[in-house]
C-alpha cells in the first residue's frame, strides 16, 4: 500500500476547503474506521485477545466513529459542520 499524504490523495486542504468536502472527508474517515473495526474484530475472533480488544481498542474506535455523552466522534463533528452551514444559510437570508 502506497503511503500517501492527505493533500496528495484528496487535493489541497485548508481553511478554504468547502464544507461539503470536509463532510465528505469525515464520512470517508468513518467508513475507514468501520472497516478497521471489522478487520480487528475478525482478526481476533475466537482468540484469547478478543474480549480485551472488544472492551478497549474496538470500543474506543467505535466511540470515535459515533460518540455518546460528552465525547466528540466523527459523526458529532459532521453534525457541528452541518449546523454551521444551517446558521450561515439563515444569516444570509436576512
Amino acid at each position: 500500500m502506497k503511503n500517501l499524504k492527505v493533500y496528495e490523495y484528496y487535493g489541497p486542504q485548508g481553511s478554504n476547503t468547502p464544507k461539503e468536502e470536509r463532510i465528505e472527508l469525515l464520512m470517508e474517515a468513518q467508513v475507514k474506521l468501520n472497516e478497521a473495526i471489522d478487520l480487528i474484530e475478525q482478526g481476533l475472533m475466537g482468540t484469547s485477545h478478543e474480549r480485551y480488544a472488544n472492551s478497549y481498542i474496538v470500543a474506543h474506535l467505535k466511540n470515535w466513529v459515533d460518540a455518546s455523552g460528552y465525547d466528540m466522534g466523527i459523526q458529532q463533528y459532521i453534525d457541528k459542520i452541518e449546523d454551521e452551514e444551517d446558521e450561515e444559510d439563515f444569516d444570509g437570508e436576512e
